[in-house]
């Protein structure tokens, strides 16, 4: 277990314990309100329980037999394909067409929204399965984590991190790096658990973002502030999905007899809150994930 006994973003050690979960000690910095577990596994521990997890099969079924048939039979109406076609639009208002890196890419499915686009793609997957089913379908994903991964210098025009920068035990080493892999103006997207999200100030440690995996939970302030500290500059950040699954698996959790009905109600009314609330929820600080996109600075 790794003991973090001062603020990973300011490095004060006036720490104020919020509550206990799983075991795990989630504290508050009370000089710029930064969110954390206190005690964590090591990130290759970490990195091999993500490795070997049964999620992927989850991940693999939702794909259908390849992405090719995603797109053709469901592409409309996957609330995945809603997101990630609006953040490669806001990417491609920032960068022009060129290489991009996504981290934690999972089964593949922006980086092949990407190439349809024209990127050149490329992804890092510790997962073995959803790597496998990557490479399977004509994309250049590794097996490995950002630690692990030997990254070109000044490589790449844009390197995204969707929801995985609240997996690493030092997002700091990890904004660096990235930044040593990114030409000069380079982009650097991220979405991550809004702390101060509607449903998650609501539920506060019932919310399913408090998980094991998770040690790091970032406000828009945080994340800001994160940035600024590693050498990038904020230029677009915004706040997306009110997260009815969130609420719902609390519900199901103690009426397991409902789950189902009660997860495809959950993704029911996030697919029709994705199309009709996001440009609300966009120019708010309450949608449960923030989304921030930031250049080198000096670009």
């Amino acid at each position: 277990m790794i003991k973090r006994k001062c603020c990973g973003l300011c490095g004060s050690h006036i720490l104020r314990t919020l509550f206990l979960k799983n075991g795990a000690r989630v504290v508050r910095c009370e000089k710029c309100g930064f969110i954390f577990v206190n005690s964590v596994l090591n990130e290759s521990t970490m990195a091999t329980m993500y490795s070997q997890s049964d999620r992927a099969d989850d991940l693999v079924d939702l794909n259908f037999e390849s992405h090719r048939a995603w797109h053709q039979k469901r592409v409309k109406q996957r609330m995945a394909f809603i997101h990630f076609r609006k953040r490669a639009e806001e990417i491609e208002k920032l960068m022009r067409v060129g290489r991009i890196l996504d981290v934690g890419c999972s089964t593949g499915l922006f980086l092949d929204i990407m190439k349809a686009r024209g990127w050149c793609p490329y992804g890092l997957e510790p997962n073995q399965k959803a790597s496998k089913y990557a490479r399977e379908f004509g994309l250049n994903v590794s097996t490995q984590t950002l630690k692990e991964a030997n990254l070109p210098s000044a490589f790449f025009d844009v390197i995204t991190l969707w929801e995985v920068i609240e997996h690493f035990v030092s997002p700091i080493s990890a904004l660096l790096k990235i930044k040593h892999a990114l030409r000069e103006g380079g982009i650097v997207g991220i979405s991550t658990p809004n702390m101060n999200g509607l449903v998650n100030k609501a539920l506060k440690e019932h919310s399913r973002h408090f998980d094991v995996q998770h040690v790091n939970y970032f406000t828009p302030k945080t994340l800001g502030k994160l940035m600024n500290k590693t050498g990038f500059e904020v230029v677009k950040m915004r706040t997306e999905k009110l997260d009815f699954a969130t609420c719902i698996s609390h519900i199901s959790g103690k009426q397991q007899r409902y789950k189902k009905l009660f997860y495809n109600l959950a993704r029911s009314l996030e697919l029709m809150a994705s199309i009709f609330l996001d440009p609300l929820i966009a120019r708010t600080s309450l949608g449960n994930y923030i989304v921030l996109y930031g250049i080198v600075k000096g670009g």
